[in-house]
Order: C-alpha cells, then structure tokens, then sequence
C-alpha cells in the first residue's frame, strides 16, 4: 500500500512538471518595447541529414523543422580532420537563390577553416514554406500573430542554433551572414540574439540594405513596417560588420546600401568588390574569406 502510495505521488510530481514546463518549452514570437520582431525557446530539430565527404571537405544535407512545421533545408560544410573548434557562419543566399548555388562563397570560407551551414529561403528551391500576401500578414500582425515573413528569421535563428550544437564549433567566433535578402535577414537576427544576450561575433552583409520604409498615417501598419525594415534594427545589431556592395549592382543602390551602412554600430567598414553583377562573384571571394577571418580574429 505504502509503496503504491509513492508511486502515486510520483506520478503526480512528474505531471506537474510537465505541465509546469511545456509552455515554456515552445517556440514564441513576440515584439519588443522598441517594437521589434523576437524570439523566445527556439530549439532545432534535426529531420534527418546524410553526409559527402572528400578529402579535404564534409558537406552534410539536411532538414530542420520550422516554427510552422515545415522542413528548412540546409546544407553544412565544413573541413575534414577537425581536431579543434573552429568558427562558424550562418548564411542565407538572395531572394530566389537556392543554397546550392552558393558552393563557390561555402567552398571559399571553407578552405579558410570556417564551417558554414546555407539555407533555403522559404518559398524557395526545397523550401516548401507557404507565405502570406501583404494583407493577409498585416491582418495577422494587427491580431497579434506571427507573420509569415517572420519565418525568414526564424529559420535563420533555428539555423544559428544547430551550427552552435555542432561540437567542432567555438560558439564565441560565430558570424552571421547573408546576401541581398538574405543579409537584411542577418541583420534582424543579429538585433534579436544580441537582445537574448546572444554573443554575436560579427555581420559579412553582402548586396544589400533596408528598405527605408517610412512612417503612414495607421499606427499599426507603421509599427508593422518598422518589424520587418532591417533599417531599424541596424544600429542595435551589436556585432562588427562588414558590407560589400559592387558600383555595378543594379538591384540595391549604393545610396540605399550606405544608408543601411551608417546605421550599423561601430566597428564597421564598407568594402567595394569587382562584382560585375548584384550579389558575390568569384573575383571578390579572397576579399571576403579576408574580412571575414578579421572579423572572428
């Protein structure tokens, strides 16, 4: 009788800790007193992954689960051999850009000791993510949801979480990185992990800038346009940075570039690379692994 008793109330303690912790245990999307998109308890789970591996490179292919259920592709590169913690960045290509085709950049900060994990945007090439129109995610946002552009940034921080799990990763020299779209992301997710008390070891922000939305008359739809414009959370992103922008980009301006520029924190430096086309080239990838080595150094 006494021992079943216990056994009860064993169970009792079990369930009250479940209950007591399984709020707490799942994803939320919240905005901040500056009225800023976050993130609370988000955890990477892993779906499955396969591994290619060469002499010198391991490349893993895999799948995380989204804060919608849905599956974020990723690929990991890193060196072969790995006897110490190396650094790592987080990188998410341009609009439209699947993450394959960002080999040549992966490959380069590779070779410079660098493990690199690429996602796919959602909407884009494996990635099956649904997104809203502008009206249904300003209907979402007014009653107090999680706008479907939000999931932008939460795959890059669900992203930035597996890199640091990986165990050959020094979680102190992490780099955030992206191009065109890609960086706007980047600099939002560094403004949210800084927030969290996250060490963010530096931003490599290629062809890109904010939008510069400006304010409308409709409070709400103002505050919706300051969550989404990377421009406002710039100057809070908390990390050194560097940009490259080409003077032939014909998708982001140099003004609009230099106008996101100058609201990034110190240290920072605005670097001209001799892209004859919008985003990275071959040409500038030894300018960028040399930034980029500066930055975690």
């Amino acid at each position: 009788m006494k021992k079943r008793v216990l056994g009860v109330i064993f169970l009792i303690v079990i369930a009250v800790i479940v209950i007591m912790t399984w709020p707490n245990s799942k994803p939320t999307f919240n905005i901040t007193s500056r009225g800023f998109a976050n993130y609370n308890n988000l955890k990477p789970i892993l779906v499955n992954e396969t591994t290619i591996e060469s002499d010198s490179m391991i490349v893993k292919k895999g799948y995380l689960v989204g804060t919608d259920g849905k599956n974020i592709p990723y690929l990991l590169r890193f060196p072969a051999n790995v006897t110490d913690k190396i650094p790592g960045i987080v990188f998410m290509p341009g609009a439209e850009v699947g993450k394959e085709y960002e080999k040549g950049i992966g490959t380069a900060l590779t070779e410079k000791g660098f493990a690199i994990i690429t996602i796919d945007q959602p909407g884009t090439n494996e990635n099956t993510q649904q997104l809203m129109n502008q009206d249904q995610e300003l209907i979402t946002f007014k009653a107090g949801g999680e706008p479907s552009g939000m999931l932008f940034v939460s795959d890059y921080l669900l992203a930035y979480e597996y890199l640091k799990q990986q165990s050959f990763i020094d979680e102190n020299r992490i780099l955030l990185a992206g191009e065109s779209n890609g960086g706007r992301i980047a600099i939002i997710s560094s403004e949210i992990l800084t927030s969290n008390q996250e060490k963010v070891k530096g931003l490599i922000l290629i062809s890109t800038a904010g939008y510069g939305l400006p304010e409308v008359a409709d409070q709400t739809t103002t505050n919706y346009l300051r969550m989404i414009d990377p421009d406002y959370y710039a100057q809070y992103a908390g990390a050194n940075s560097v940009m490259f922008q080409s003077t032939q980009d014909k998708v982001i301006s140099m003004d609009s570039a230099q106008r996101t520029f100058n609201r990034l924190p110190q240290e920072k430096e605005f670097v001209l690379i001799p892209c004859k086309q919008h985003g990275s080239c071959p040409e500038a990838y030894d300018l960028i692994t040399s930034k980029a080595l500066k930055l975690i150094s």
